[in-house]
């Protein structure tokens, strides 16, 4: 039947820092030209209601939805897609899936060139390696560092979509000796926040 899908059929989210709108974009997409109908979002927190419907206007196989955490808190994100083989077809399946929105998911990657980085910050040493840093910022903050080796130095700058403040970290290896790291930000609560998941992170 026209009305059945694809058996191939199937859908994908990929979670990316939208800066224009100060939000976290879902973006939902399937394989083919399938249509979805419309999805249904919880989250903890996220919406009130902790659910949230959205239904797009016209017969589309790509929806976005903004969502804007108010806490740096880890959130899973369940997520129910509704597709369709047409926008007027009586019959459409659920993709039911998971997502995890990172604990520092509002602050969006930006070019160190192109951002000023604050005047505050905060200063300490560890003995590991950058790799691990590297690692621990992939997953916290969602961002592909592309660290090569662990000789280099590591520089990641964000926006933090929430209040408009760069926050800068830096982590610079020293030759038989602990790594230096900066953590440089206006906001101390912000501040206290980096250095205690990163301590915990490394089981300091």
């Amino acid at each position: 039947w026209q009305a059945l899908l694809p058996p191939d059929t199937d859908v994908t989210c990929a979670i990316k820092s939208n800066g224009a709108n100060s939000c976290v974009d879902l973006q939902l997409r399937t394989n083919n030209s399938t249509v979805i109908r419309g999805a249904l979002v919880f989250g903890e927190q996220l919406f009130e209601g902790e659910s949230l419907y959205v239904s797009p206007k016209g017969a589309t196989s790509e929806i976005t939805i903004p969502v804007r955490p108010n806490r740096d808190v880890p959130v899973d994100v369940m997520i129910k897609v509704f597709v369709s083989s047409s926008s007027n077809s009586p019959v459409y399946k659920i993709f039911e899936m998971d997502a995890r929105l990172s604990k520092f998911c509002m602050f969006e990657f930006c070019d160190p060139d192109r951002i000023q980085a604050p005047d505050s910050y905060v200063q300490f040493s560890v003995n590991e390696r950058v790799h691990r840093i590297a690692i621990w910022l992939e997953d916290r903050f969602n961002v592909a560092t592309n660290v090569e080796s662990d000789t280099n130095q590591l520089d990641a700058c964000f926006m933090h979509l929430r209040t408009q403040m760069p926050l800068c970290i830096r982590m610079l290896p020293q030759p038989g000796a602990p790594a230096t790291v900066w953590v440089r930000t206006d906001d101390m609560e912000v501040a206290a926040e980096i250095v205690q998941d990163l301590a915990g992170y490394l089981g300091l």
